[in-house]
């Protein structure tokens, strides 16, 4: 059964894919869903979060949480989303989003 990780956190969200990984979970691959920019997304948004800035005000060559392993669009129907998301959404809040299963 694939696993479901999100977060609103971009930091979290780099580490937590590179854990899975390092732990022996494949990712599963969002192919025309996957996040081709995070800063395109926030910049459609209007908004960076802070901790997004401060993260990378100390570590500017920091992962970001993009590319084919980051779904850039709800992975569950949108009548089942944790609430969470739901209000991420409203707020135009990026939620960070992985796939895994185990191999």
């Amino acid at each position: 059964f694939p696993r479901l990780f999100q977060t609103k956190c971009e930091d979290v969200a780099t580490y937590l894919k590179n854990e899975c990984l390092r732990n022996g979970l494949s990712g599963i691959i969002a192919g025309d869903k996957a996040v081709d920019s995070i800063e395109d997304i926030y910049a459609r948004n209007k908004s960076v979060p802070k901790r997004v800035k401060d993260w990378l005000r100390i570590e500017p060559r920091a992962e970001r949480a993009e590319g084919n392993l980051f779904w850039s669009e709800p992975i569950l129907p949108l009548d089942g989303l944790p609430e969470t998301e739901v209000q991420c959404l409203n707020d135009n809040k990026v939620v960070h989003r992985c796939l895994f299963k185990f191999k």
